[in-house]
């Protein structure tokens, strides 16, 4: 799986699944059980059509990020192994791959992401 961050470009990648439809309801035990783990919803539940603003530096780092990844035909994926556990790797255009922590990611996104 991989992560599209480019915020020009955000449509679905090939093989992402479909939006769920609107105004679908779910019945039986699961639509009960989500239900209840969801809990009461207020009005302060609301997601807001934009990130906060206070994140629009870090966005704007992780697209240029994501443009110099892209310039040097490398890209990252993320992948389940079934424990809850998510790897993090750095894929070249040569087929080669590099495993990443999540502090590593983050380094990345800082030195590629600097500037204007």
């Amino acid at each position: 799986m991989t992560a599209n961050i480019d915020p020009i470009n955000s449509a679905a990648p090939p093989g992402a699944a479909a939006p769920a439809k609107q105004g679908a309801t779910a019945t039986g035990q699961f639509s009960e059980a989500l239900a209840k783990a969801q809990g009461p919803r207020s009005a302060d539940a609301v997601i807001p059509p934009s990130p906060p603003p206070e994140l629009a530096d870090h966005i704007a780092a992780a697209a240029r990020a994501w443009e110099a990844l892209s310039a040097s035909g490398r890209h990252v994926a993320f992948d389940g192994d079934g424990s809850g556990r998510v790897r993090i790797e750095l894929h070249d255009g040569d087929g080669r791959s590099e495993t990443l922590s999540g502090s590593g990611l983050m380094d990345m996104i800082d030195e590629l992401g600097e500037g204007a």
